[in-house]
Protein backbone atom coordinates (compact mmCIF):
# COMPACT_ATOMS: atom_id res chain seq x y z
CA UNK A 1 0.00 0.00 0.00
CA UNK A 2 2.87 2.39 0.81
CA UNK A 3 4.40 1.73 -2.62
CA UNK A 4 1.12 2.47 -4.38
CA UNK A 5 0.67 5.62 -2.32
CA UNK A 6 4.17 6.83 -3.18
CA UNK A 7 3.60 6.13 -6.88
CA UNK A 8 0.28 7.95 -6.86
CA UNK A 9 1.82 10.88 -4.98
CA UNK A 10 4.69 11.11 -7.48
CA UNK A 11 2.30 10.85 -10.45
CA UNK A 12 0.07 13.56 -9.00
CA UNK A 13 3.06 15.85 -8.48
CA UNK A 14 4.19 15.20 -12.06
CA UNK A 15 0.74 16.13 -13.39
CA UNK A 16 0.75 19.29 -11.31
CA UNK A 17 4.19 20.30 -12.59
CA UNK A 18 3.16 19.53 -16.19
CA UNK A 19 0.02 21.62 -15.78
CA UNK A 20 2.03 24.53 -14.39
CA UNK A 21 4.53 24.27 -17.23
CA UNK A 22 1.68 24.25 -19.75
CA UNK A 23 0.10 27.33 -18.24
CA UNK A 24 3.48 29.07 -18.28
CA UNK A 25 3.73 28.86 -22.08
CA UNK A 26 3.34 32.39 -23.39
CA UNK A 27 5.19 32.10 -26.71
CA UNK A 28 4.46 30.57 -30.10
CA UNK A 29 7.17 29.76 -32.66
CA UNK A 30 6.99 29.07 -36.42
CA UNK A 31 5.46 25.65 -37.03
CA UNK A 32 3.46 25.75 -33.77
CA UNK A 33 -0.28 26.37 -33.54
CA UNK A 34 -2.96 27.29 -31.05
CA UNK A 35 -6.09 25.28 -31.77
CA UNK A 36 -9.09 23.81 -30.00
CA UNK A 37 -8.87 24.41 -26.25
CA UNK A 38 -5.13 25.17 -26.32
CA UNK A 39 -4.12 28.55 -24.93
CA UNK A 40 -1.12 30.76 -24.22
CA UNK A 41 -0.90 32.34 -20.76
CA UNK A 42 1.19 35.42 -20.02
CA UNK A 43 4.06 35.35 -17.56
CA UNK A 44 2.48 35.92 -14.17
CA UNK A 45 -0.79 34.33 -15.29
CA UNK A 46 -2.90 37.47 -15.77
CA UNK A 47 -3.86 37.14 -19.45
CA UNK A 48 -4.76 34.19 -21.66
CA UNK A 49 -4.99 33.85 -25.44
CA UNK A 50 -7.09 31.24 -27.21
CA UNK A 51 -10.30 30.56 -29.11
CA UNK A 52 -13.70 31.22 -27.59
CA UNK A 53 -17.38 31.07 -28.59
CA UNK A 54 -19.40 33.87 -26.90
CA UNK A 55 -22.72 32.47 -28.14
CA UNK A 56 -21.84 28.88 -27.20
CA UNK A 57 -22.18 27.87 -30.84
CA UNK A 58 -19.61 26.53 -33.31
CA UNK A 59 -18.23 29.98 -34.28
CA UNK A 60 -14.68 30.56 -33.05
CA UNK A 61 -12.91 33.82 -32.27
CA UNK A 62 -9.27 34.31 -31.30
CA UNK A 63 -9.11 36.54 -28.27
CA UNK A 64 -7.28 37.59 -25.13
CA UNK A 65 -9.04 37.55 -21.77
CA UNK A 66 -8.24 37.70 -18.05
CA UNK A 67 -6.95 34.27 -17.10
CA UNK A 68 -9.07 32.53 -14.47
CA UNK A 69 -11.67 35.29 -14.20
CA UNK A 70 -15.34 34.25 -14.41
CA UNK A 71 -17.36 35.23 -16.28
CA UNK A 72 -14.78 35.47 -19.07
CA UNK A 73 -13.80 39.08 -19.73
CA UNK A 74 -12.38 39.46 -23.24
CA UNK A 75 -10.07 42.46 -23.84
CA UNK A 76 -9.05 41.87 -27.48
CA UNK A 77 -10.43 39.95 -30.46
CA UNK A 78 -8.56 39.25 -33.70
CA UNK A 79 -11.33 38.13 -36.04
CA UNK A 80 -14.38 39.80 -34.53
CA UNK A 81 -15.97 40.49 -37.91
CA UNK A 82 -14.98 37.14 -39.40
CA UNK A 83 -15.61 34.20 -37.07
CA UNK A 84 -14.35 30.76 -38.03
CA UNK A 85 -17.61 28.78 -38.46
CA UNK A 86 -16.37 25.56 -36.87
CA UNK A 87 -13.84 24.06 -34.47
CA UNK A 88 -11.06 23.70 -37.08
CA UNK A 89 -9.77 27.22 -36.30
CA UNK A 90 -6.09 27.68 -35.57
CA UNK A 91 -3.67 30.53 -34.88
CA UNK A 92 -0.05 30.53 -36.03
CA UNK A 93 2.83 32.41 -37.64
CA UNK A 94 2.30 31.80 -41.35
CA UNK A 95 5.00 31.03 -43.90
CA UNK A 96 4.92 34.68 -45.01
CA UNK A 97 5.77 35.86 -41.49
CA UNK A 98 2.28 37.12 -40.58
CA UNK A 99 0.08 36.12 -37.69
CA UNK A 100 -3.03 34.42 -39.06
CA UNK A 101 -6.29 32.82 -38.01
CA UNK A 102 -7.24 30.09 -40.48
CA UNK A 103 -9.25 26.90 -40.77
CA UNK A 104 -8.30 23.39 -41.77
CA UNK A 105 -9.00 24.21 -45.45
CA UNK A 106 -6.50 27.06 -45.47
CA UNK A 107 -9.09 29.86 -45.53
CA UNK A 108 -7.86 32.95 -43.71
CA UNK A 109 -10.16 34.84 -41.31
CA UNK A 110 -7.63 37.34 -39.98
CA UNK A 111 -4.03 38.42 -40.61
CA UNK A 112 -1.64 40.90 -39.04
CA UNK A 113 -1.20 42.37 -42.54
CA UNK A 114 2.58 42.81 -42.58
CA UNK A 115 4.81 42.74 -45.62
CA UNK A 116 5.69 39.23 -46.73
CA UNK A 117 8.81 37.83 -45.09
CA UNK A 118 10.44 34.40 -45.19
CA UNK A 119 12.07 34.91 -41.78
CA UNK A 120 11.94 31.88 -39.49
CA UNK A 121 13.20 33.90 -36.54
CA UNK A 122 9.83 35.30 -35.55
CA UNK A 123 7.95 34.48 -32.37
CA UNK A 124 4.64 35.73 -30.99
CA UNK A 125 4.24 36.31 -27.28
CA UNK A 126 1.45 37.21 -24.85
CA UNK A 127 3.00 39.84 -22.61
CA UNK A 128 2.22 40.32 -18.92
CA UNK A 129 0.48 43.59 -19.92
CA UNK A 130 -2.00 41.75 -22.17
CA UNK A 131 -0.22 42.93 -25.32
CA UNK A 132 0.20 40.34 -28.07
CA UNK A 133 3.49 41.02 -29.85
CA UNK A 134 5.19 39.59 -32.92
CA UNK A 135 8.96 39.67 -32.50
CA UNK A 136 11.95 39.20 -34.73
CA UNK A 137 14.46 37.32 -32.57
CA UNK A 138 17.36 38.92 -34.41
CA UNK A 139 16.06 42.48 -34.02
CA UNK A 140 14.78 43.12 -30.51
CA UNK A 141 14.56 46.92 -30.72
CA UNK A 142 10.99 47.14 -32.05
CA UNK A 143 8.00 44.85 -32.18
CA UNK A 144 7.01 43.96 -35.74
CA UNK A 145 3.34 44.06 -34.74
CA UNK A 146 1.41 44.43 -31.48
CA UNK A 147 -2.22 44.23 -30.46
CA UNK A 148 -1.86 47.44 -28.40
CA UNK A 149 -1.68 49.28 -31.73
CA UNK A 150 -4.72 47.39 -33.03
CA UNK A 151 -7.17 47.35 -30.10
CA UNK A 152 -10.80 46.34 -30.37
CA UNK A 153 -13.10 47.62 -27.60
CA UNK A 154 -10.82 47.75 -24.54
CA UNK A 155 -8.12 50.19 -23.41
CA UNK A 156 -5.61 48.53 -21.09
CA UNK A 157 -2.92 50.03 -18.85
CA UNK A 158 0.33 50.82 -20.72
CA UNK A 159 -1.52 51.29 -24.01
CA UNK A 160 -0.84 54.60 -25.73
CA UNK A 161 -3.70 56.42 -27.41
CA UNK A 162 -2.94 58.29 -30.61
CA UNK A 163 -4.93 59.55 -33.58
CA UNK A 164 -4.50 56.28 -35.45
CA UNK A 165 -6.10 54.15 -32.71
CA UNK A 166 -9.84 53.68 -32.43
CA UNK A 167 -11.85 51.56 -30.00
CA UNK A 168 -15.11 50.12 -31.35
CA UNK A 169 -17.87 48.53 -29.31
CA UNK A 170 -19.06 44.95 -29.79
CA UNK A 171 -22.25 44.59 -31.80
CA UNK A 172 -23.87 42.81 -28.86
CA UNK A 173 -22.65 41.38 -25.55
CA UNK A 174 -22.31 37.98 -27.26
CA UNK A 175 -21.15 39.22 -30.69
CA UNK A 176 -17.67 40.79 -31.03
CA UNK A 177 -18.36 42.11 -34.54
CA UNK A 178 -17.92 45.87 -34.92
CA UNK A 179 -20.74 47.70 -33.15
CA UNK A 180 -22.28 51.17 -33.39
CA UNK A 181 -20.03 53.20 -31.10
CA UNK A 182 -16.41 54.28 -31.40
CA UNK A 183 -13.92 56.09 -29.17
CA UNK A 184 -10.94 57.99 -30.57
CA UNK A 185 -8.60 60.90 -29.99
CA UNK A 186 -9.98 63.90 -31.83
CA UNK A 187 -8.20 64.64 -35.09
CA UNK A 188 -8.17 68.36 -34.25
CA UNK A 189 -7.47 70.08 -30.95
CA UNK A 190 -5.28 69.04 -28.05
CA UNK A 191 -5.88 65.86 -26.07
CA UNK A 192 -9.61 65.74 -26.77
CA UNK A 193 -11.42 62.41 -27.00
CA UNK A 194 -14.71 61.77 -28.73
CA UNK A 195 -17.30 58.99 -28.69
CA UNK A 196 -19.64 58.75 -31.63
CA UNK A 197 -22.24 56.53 -33.18
CA UNK A 198 -21.07 55.63 -36.66
CA UNK A 199 -23.43 52.78 -37.57
CA UNK A 200 -27.20 52.67 -37.85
Amino acid sequence: MRTVAVVLFSFTNWLLCFSQLHLALDTLKPGEKVTGNETLVSNGGKFELGFFSPRQDASKYLGIWYHGLQPRTVVWVANGDHPVPDSTAFFQIADDGNLIVSDINGKSYWSSGLKVSSSLNRTVKVMASGNLVLLDNQVSINNLWQSFEHPTDTFLPFMKMNKNIKLTSWRRFDDPASGKFSFQLAQTGDNSYIIWKDRV
